[in-house]
């Protein structure tokens, strides 16, 4: 199957448009009002020019394949303000019963209204069942790792009656109140799709100043849509519609790889914007002027409370700390920007509530700063794991909020949502990324947000053993990280059982030594973000040895220091690699053979494997007849590796593994 972005049959796209503009433009004629209605499979199947149901030996690493990716946006006045009605079409073939392509799940948020669903299951032998309305089920608000909900509702129905090779197919329609503002047609899906087209109608009249931009990522893709005018008997021309059009054939599903950056990055889409954001500076005053300035209110309450919070401060920076550390204790409900409403509430209301999401907390924190008269903004972002801002194309691709604050010395960058990050430090997610700086002069400057070294993200592990004559290791443990690698611990362990924590440590032990066990763990600097995380571990591996002959070979290797190299392959890749964030692994051990019977023969020669984006080394001495020490450290410096140097990573990890596998041999006395 052939997948051009930069060329398809035009004549063809041609004769599927008009025979699908005039069912959209008697939808706009009517207001979008009409009844959903799902057409005779025939119908639809004609009016896309799809010839023939694929097979599942035309696509046999698919669970699916969809036939009509079909969105049309019919964008109206009403009471003077500018709202769409867009209506979304799927049409899929299963391949394969009971998987998650039976599933449905769709979101609508606090500014948009659900009109309707419909769908239904065709069975191979023709017959059709519908999607009761008794059976979508509606999930309010969205929980996250503790009970706690946000204005956004979650519609979720699973098709009946399905089997292999049947059709499901569902169709519903959302209003929204601000059209353009967060709007993606998404090109390629995880599954192959015959047709996908996205529609845009509007007025003749509301055209001229057309609402909205757009363009289409990657930008090697050419993608100007098809405009054609809607001529109708029922209408004045200046209130025809006039229809843009784009539409894609054949495409292939997106495959991410492993450890690769979000694949939001990277898969074929069309971003649109409005037409009024011609800059960054455009979308600040917009978001600061209609959402967050009207809601910032300084209550004496929240100035007695600021005083109250910063009462042993002496220094700005102290109460700037003071500040964050006080919001950061406050619950957390996990609402994304873009995702359910873009209003914070008033910081008084925060405080009533005991609770908020990213942009609460922002405002709670500016407000309590401001009420002491410390200069604080908010500031938009895009996290690191939902893809890239292009700097080049003014747009609301934003789905959290954070702080800068500065006093007279220094900038304060902070995320109160971050329950494990110390003050002064980003969590991963938000570091090195573009950001928007919203300041009160209604400026918005683009700036880039702090990022870590390798060096602040560490853990230190330092091992003792003893190996008994039957080649059981019993092994006394310290691990002490910091920056990322602390706060992923804490992470881990936050509110776990004992039982739990051992399992966890279990995972941090060589993965190839049978049997271990956990004998005790205790958990240090819990709370205290502004130290060291401290684990704690005794633990036994009962067979460290193999036996060969009057030759004993030790694995030196009793605790993980390499990641999963399960996700290397040959060949090449397509996209780069990428790790949330630099790190550095270092481990000392000391290994002590009490057996009498035995004596250290030798050890393995040193190792160091370098490249300009990570380094391994690892190295023996002996310190006595019995006693080894062992010195290994390896080193992440890069976030991102271009896909061409593929063969530099994978050899590097080659190299660990098999160094990895390196013995102490030790011989029986004479």
């Amino acid at each position: 199957m052939r997948y051009c972005l930069k060329c398809i049959n035009q004549q063809k796209q041609n004769l599927r448009v008009i025979s699908i503009l005039f069912i959209s433009a008697l939808l706009f004629l009517s207001g979008c009002g009409s009844e959903l209605v799902l057409r005779d499979l025939p119908l639809t199947i004609s009016m896309f020019d799809i010839q023939n149901l694929p097979t599942q030996s035309s696509y046999p690493e698919a669970e699916a394949v969809i036939l009509v990716n079909q969105t049309d946006n019919q964008t109206l006045l009403e009471n003077s303000k500018l709202i769409t009605q867009v209506t979304h079409h799927v049409v899929k073939k299963l391949f394969r019963n009971g998987n998650d392509e039976s599933i449905v799940n769709i979101v609508v948020g606090e500014d948009e209204k659900l009109l309707g669903i419909k769908a239904r299951t065709i069975r191979v032998d023709g017959k059709i069942i519908d999607v009761q309305p008794k059976d979508i089920y509606t999930i309010s608000g969205y929980a996250g790792s503790s009970i706690l909900f946000a204005n956004v509702q979650t519609y979720r129905f699973t098709f009946p009656s399905t089997e292999k090779d049947c059709i499901v197919e569902y169709i519903y329609r959302i209003k929204q109140n601000r059209p353009f503002v967060n709007d993606t047609w998404i090109i390629q899906n995880n599954l192959p799709t015959l047709r996908n087209q996205y529609t845009v109608t509007m007025p003749f009249i509301m055209s001229a100043l057309l609402p909205f931009r757009y363009r289409a990522f990657p930008q090697s893709i050419e993608m100007k849509p098809m405009v054609v005018m809607n001529r109708s008997d029922y209408s004045t021309f200046y209130s025809d519609p006039v229809t843009y059009i784009w539409a894609r054939g054949d495409v292939p599903a997106f495959k991410p790889e492993a450890h690769m950056p979000p694949p939001e990055t990277y898969r074929a889409q069309v971003r649109f914007s409005l037409s009024t954001w011609g800059s960054w500076s455009a979308i600040g005053e917009w978001y600061y002027t209609e959402f967050f300035s009207p809601q910032m209110i300084l209550t004496d309450s929240i100035k007695s409370l600021a005083k109250e919070i910063t009462k042993d401060c002496a220094t700005d920076s102290g109460k700037i700390k003071c500040v964050y550390n006080y919001v950061q204790k406050i619950r957390y409900i996990a609402i994304q920007l873009g995702e359910s409403g873009l209003r914070p509430l008033k910081p008084q209301e925060i405080i009533r509530n005991n609770y908020g999401d990213c942009k609460d907390k922002s405002i709670l924190t500016i407000a309590l700063l401001k009420s002491l008269g410390i200069e604080a903004y908010p500031v938009l972002i895009q996290t690191a794991d939902r893809g890239r801002i292009d700097i080049s194309y003014p747009s609301w691709n934003f789905n959290h909020m954070i702080v800068k604050a500065s006093d007279k010395k220094n900038a304060y960058w902070m995320d109160p949502t971050s329950e494990f990050s110390p003050f002064g430090a980003l969590p991963w997610v938000d570091q090195n990324i573009p950001s928007l700086t919203l300041m009160d002069t209604l400026k918005a400057v683009m700036e880039t947000t702090p990022g870590s070294s390798a060096s602040k993200n560490s853990v230190d592990v330092a091992l003792y053993a003893d190996v008994t004559q039957s080649g059981k290791a019993v092994v006394r443990g310290t691990v002490i990280s910091t920056g990322e690698i602390a706060s992923a611990f804490r992470s881990m362990f936050y509110e776990k059982g004992y039982e739990e924590i051992k399992d966890n440590c279990k995972n941090m032990i060589q993965s190839d030594v049978a049997q271990q066990s956990i004998d005790t763990v205790i958990i240090s600097n819990m709370q205290n973000l502004d130290t060291t995380f401290v684990i704690d571990i005794n633990y036994s591996l009962p067979n460290t040895y193999q036996s060969q002959a009057d030759i004993t070979l030790f694995n030196s290797s009793m605790f993980k220091i390499d990641s999963d190299m399960s996700w290397l392959g040959k060949g090449k890749r397509k996209y780069p690699i990428w790790y949330p964030y630099a790190s550095t692994i270092r481990k000392k051990s000391v290994v002590r053979f009490n057996d009498t019977t035995r004596v250290i023969h030798s050890f393995p020669d040193p190792v160091s494997i370098t490249n300009k984006y990570m380094s391994f080394d690892k190295s023996f001495k002996r310190t006595s007849e019995s006693t080894i020490f062992i010195s290994e450290t390896i080193s992440n410096k890069a976030v991102e590796i271009p896909a061409t140097e593929y063969s530099i990573v994978s050899d590097f990890y080659e190299n660990l593994r098999l160094s990895g596998n390196s013995m102490i041999i030790c011989k029986k006395k004479q």
